[in-house]
This record gives C-alpha cells, structure tokens and sequence, in this order.
C-alpha cells in the first residue's frame, strides 16, 4: 500500500524527498456527475517538455495508471464516447510521486472539450465548535456545498473533511463548558423535560448525565450527517473524512460528547483521521501511538484511517510519529508545520540526535 506524507506550511505545500528511484506514477479516477466510474476511458499523457506520449485504458474499478513516469509536466486528455473531452494541463510530477489526477465526465460529444488549468487545488474546510443549530447546519450545508463545487470545477471529485466539529472543550472564563447556546438548551428541555446541567469542568463523569451524555454528541453526528447528505444530493461521489483531536478530548466529559459513534462510523465517512499537538509538545510517544490506533477501535480499517502530525521544533519527536503512523499503515500521514519558522534549520532526513522524546512507546 502507498501511503501520502504531506507536509504543510498552511498554504505552502512540499513532498519528503525519497532517494534511490528517479521514476513517479500518474493514476487517477473517472468517474460521471453522478458517482458512476467510467469503464474504457481512452486516457492520454503527454509529455509537455519531449511531447512524447502514452496511452491507457481506464480498469473495471474506473481507474488508470501511468507507472514508471520520468519527472517532468504532463498534460492529460481523456475520452470517452458519449462524454465530453477533457483535458488536464501542467501536471507537475516529482522524483518517487504518485501524483493522483481525477476526472469528473460531462455528457457530451467526444469533439467538445473541457479544459482544467493549473494544479489539482487543494482547500481548507470549516471547524464549527460550540453550536449546530439549524441555522448553523444551513450554513455548514451551503459551505460545504460550495467547496465541493469549486472541487468539481477543478476536474477533482470532492474530498471534504469536518476539521474539529466539536464541542469546544475547555471552560475557559471558569463559567462552564460551552453548551449553552439558546437552540441546545431549548431543545434538551423540549426533549428530556428537564433543564441541561451545567458543567463546571470537563473532568465530570457523563455517567451521572446519562440525558446530556446522549443528546450533545447527537447534535454533532446530524449535523456531519445533514451536511454530507446535502452535498451528495448533488455530488453522489463526494468523500468524507473527519479530524479528531484526541488530546484535547482526553477527558472523562469530552471523551463521550464530542465523538458521536454512530455518525461516525465506517458506513458514513470515508476515513477517520486524528491529530494531537499536545502529546507531541509533551513528547509522549505512547498517547501519540494511542491517538494513531484510535480509528481502528471504531471499526475503520488501516486504509481508512489518517493521521496529522503538528511540526514545531526540532526538540519534539514529530518523526518518530510520522513512523509510527506509517507502521501502522494509515493511509494518509500530514506534516502539519504551524509556520514556515518551525523548518528552518533542519536537513532531512533527520539525523538521531534532533530525534528526541520523553518516552518511547
């Protein structure tokens, strides 16, 4: 299995360097606006620099591949009878890159054309914390519906992810955690009969608020439910991933009401990612490999599971995490570095001295 490591700069993107191959790999999937793949897709690349070309079918799975691709920039056509042409230009190809290039066909005449320019784009998804109200859920569906679209248009087929919808979970001013906004209590009185409880802090035990322990983690879960059904009432073959932070919500409280199992499960999203910048300032390697494993316990599969590693200095043991995330086989790893300053000065690989942590796992 193939797994992508992506480091980002917030908007700045760079590959790890691999060495002793020179080759990479162009792949991707067809598939028409309403999910379907497309089986014998003609698909043509095109080195931009030699002009130089191949040729290939897409599979029964609707997919291509290009293997064993020198680097350079390449142009992609693709065809199919019945559909409209479309056409990929200045695709980028890196040493040991597997660079996965999607198409989404339109009903047409081969002989009318559509063209993509510039790079597959890459887009920031909402974080909502403290209120999934109608509303709340109204905008959420439109957003979402948006960069799904803006996706599309760029030749990709939509891959959204809820980065931290949550509870936000700490009771900063000393007042109580965030609950309390004038659609949740409303509704919880309506539903229960009773006023919600105030949580001091997030240390009590959802044990003795069996009402609230239920009722907070199901706003969450309709509210990714309402919005994944919107955008695929439109798009059928829009993804879905959710990031999970773990460290924030390793509490007795926040543990239950901010993961909403049953939403959340392998039969609604298409992969389960965690992060959790705490436990690598803490250099605590075991809470690091239990954040990694955590998808695995919700019944998502290796290949469905991703992790997002925060880089803020050399002193904390962010490699040792990207190594543990791919020897668990997730499918996807990030380097996340909160700034450009949190790079300067490293020469990678690593050398074993700037590779240090309080604990080992």
């Amino acid at each position: 299995m193939k797994r992508a490591v992506r480091l980002f700069f917030f908007a700045f993107v760079a590959s790890l360097p691999v060495f002793g191959q020179t080759s990479g790999e162009i792949t991707g999937e067809v598939k028409d606006f309403a999910g379907a793949v497309v089986v014998g897709t003609k698909v043509t690349v095109t080195n931009a620099a030699t002009s130089a070309t191949r040729e290939t079918v897409t599979t029964g799975a609707g997919v291509y591949s290009f293997p064993a691709m020198q680097p350079g920039v390449y142009d992609i056509k693709v065809e199919h009878p019945g559909f409209r042409r479309s056409v990929r230009n200045a695709i980028e190809l890196q040493v040991q890159q597997t660079a996965r290039v999607d198409f989404v066909l339109e009903v047409g005449q081969v002989n009318e054309s559509i063209q993509v320019t510039g790079s597959a784009v890459m887009l920031n998804t909402p974080a909502l914390q403290t209120n999934f109200s109608p509303a709340s859920t109204a905008f959420g569906q439109q957003a979402y519906l948006d960069l799904a679209t803006l996706l599309v248009d760029a030749g990709q087929i939509p891959y959204l992810q809820f980065g931290e919808v949550q509870w936000w979970y700490f009771p900063d001013d000393g007042s109580g955690m965030p609950f309390y906004d004038a659609y949740t209590t409303s509704t919880f009185a309506a539903t229960y009969g009773h006023a919600m409880h105030v949580f001091a802090n997030s240390n009590v035990s959802p044990a003795l608020y069996p009402d609230e322990a239920a009722f907070l983690p199901a706003l969450i879960g309709a509210f990714t439910s309402a919005v994944m059904s919107f955008v695929r009432e439109t798009f059928p073959s829009a993804k879905f991933e959710v990031l999970y932070p773990p460290d924030v919500n390793d509490f007795t409280l926040t543990r239950v009401v901010n993961l909403p199992g049953a939403s959340w499960s392998p039969a609604n999203l298409d992969v389960f990612k965690t992060e959790k910048f705490t436990y690598t300032g803490a250099r605590n390697l075991n809470k690091a490999k239990e954040s990694i494993l955590l998808p695995l316990s919700k019944g998502f599969s290796r290949g469905r599971t991703a992790h997002l590693v925060g880089v803020h200095n050399s002193s904390e043991p962010w490699d040792w995490e990207r190594r543990l995330a791919e020897g668990k086989q997730c499918e996807s790893i990030v380097l996340f570095a909160f700034d450009q300053l949190s790079m300067i000065g490293y020469r990678l690989p690593l050398g074993a001295g700037e590779r240090r942590s309080a604990f080992q796992g």
